[in-house]
C-alpha cells in the first residue's frame, strides 16, 4: 500500500484511472498534500480509509523531523478526508529529539479536535543509522532502541507518556491489534462500518491481556455485540481450500 499522493499532480492523474474502474482501495496517505478536488476523486475512485503517519502535533517537532509538513496543513488534509467520508488512521510518536510534555500533549488535543477514527500513539524507538543522529550532540541524544535520553525527555518518559496520550483522547479507538491499521482496512473491505470496525478493535482492547477462558469468552456480554456483528458478515474463505 504505497503512499502515493506525492506529487499532487501525479496523484489526481492516477485517481482519474482508478475512477474507470470499480473497486475500493486503502492507502498511506500524506494530508498536507489533499485538497479540496483531491478530496472529491479520492472518494470517486474508490478510496475507504487511509493511514497517515503525522507522528506529531507540534510544527517545532515536525521541523526537527524533517516532515516538511506543518499541524494546520494536516488540519486542512484530514479535513477533506472527512468531508467525502474516508476514514482516517493516525500514527503518532512520542518522545523525537526536542519533544517535552507540552509538545507531546498537543497530539491527545489534535485527535479530539479531527475526530479521528483510529489512532496508534508509540515512543520514539532511536536507531543510530537514521538521519537524527547526525544531530545527536545538538539534542544531546545517548543510547540507542528503545532505551535513550536526550536534552528533553527520556525513553522512560516517553513510554508513559505515549500510555497517558492514548487514555486522554476520547475520540479515536488506539489500535494494540497485530498489523494496526491493515486489520482496519481488511474489515472495511469486508463490508464492517466505521461504527462496527470501532466496534471490533475496541472490544479486542478491553479483552487484552485479560485471563479469560475461551468458553467465559464467547459467552460473556463483552463479546455479544461484536458476535452479532460478526454473523452479519460472511468473510471470503482462503484460497486453496
Amino acid at each position: 500500500m504505497p503512499t502515493f499522493n506525492v506529487p499532487l499532480r501525479r496523484f489526481k492523474d492516477l485517481l482519474r484511472l482508478l475512477m474507470k474502474y470499480d473497486f475500493s482501495w486503502y492507502s498511506f496517505f500524506r494530508p498536507q498534500f489533499a485538497d479540496a478536488e483531491t478530496g472529491r476523486m479520492m472518494k470517486e475512485s474508490g478510496c475507504k480509509a487511509v493511514f497517515a503517519g503525522l507522528e506529531a502535533a507540534d510544527d517545532t517537532i515536525l521541523a526537527n523531523m524533517n516532515k516538511r509538513a506543518k499541524v494546520d496543513q494536516y488540519r486542512r488534509g484530514i479535513e477533506q478526508l472527512k468531508k467525502n467520508d474516508i476514514h482516517v488512521h493516525a500514527n503518532f510518536i512520542v518522545g523525537f529529539p526536542g519533544e517535552t510534555e507540552a509538545t507531546a500533549r498537543k497530539i491527545a488535543r489534535f485527535i479530539d479536535e479531527m475526530e479521528i477514527d483510529f489512532c496508534e500513539i508509540c515512543p520514539w524507538i532511536y536507531l543510530p543509522s537514521t538521519p537524527i543522529a547526525k544531530r545527536a550532540k545538538e539534542f544531546g541524544i545517548q543510547g540507542m532502541g528503545g532505551n535513550w535520553r536526550h536534552n528533553t525527555m527520556t525513553s522512560h518518559e516517553a513510554q508513559h507518556l505515549a500510555h497517558d496520550l492514548a487514555q486522554a483522547q476520547t475520540s479515536a479507538i488506539h489500535n494494540g491489534v497485530r498489523g494496526k491499521a491493515w486489520m482496519e482496512f481488511m474489515l472495511y473491505a469486508n463490508g464492517f462500518s466505521r461504527d462496527e470496525t470501532r466496534l471490533a478493535i475496541g472490544t479486542f482492547n478491553r479483552l487484552l491481556g485479560q485471563d479469560v477462558r475461551r468458553e467465559d469468552l464467547i459467552s460473556g456480554e463483552a463479546c455479544a455485540d461484536l458476535r452479532a456483528i460478526l454473523h452479519r458478515h460472511a468473510f471470503p474463505k482462503p484460497t486453496g481450500l
